[in-house]
């Protein structure tokens, strides 16, 4: 059986109110560094598939006040997933 590798090239688009942070990732108006951008519907397929990303928010609303950064962002149309810590 053959292995194949396949590597996948996250690019960086302008999406109004976010602020690119590297090849992939957002930093949002609230200041939160999100690896997604959830409005984009190939960030948010990938987002679906990164369970890396999903523990992330979940650690993060349990301990961080994720919720405050939430309402703040999607009140901005801005919807961010995986987010980094600061």
């Amino acid at each position: 059986m053959k292995k194949v590798i396949i590597g996948v090239v996250m690019l960086s688009s302008l999406v109004f109110g976010y602020e690119s942070i590297s090849d992939s990732g957002y930093k949002s108006d609230s200041g939160k560094k999100y690896q997604y951008d959830l409005s984009n519907a190939s960030d948010k397929r990938s987002y679906d598939r990164d369970i890396g990303a999903q523990q992330r928010d979940k650690y993060d609303k349990q301990y961080n006040n994720y919720d405050r950064h939430i309402q703040k962002d999607r009140s901005k149309g801005q919807y961010g997933g995986g987010i980094y810590d600061d």
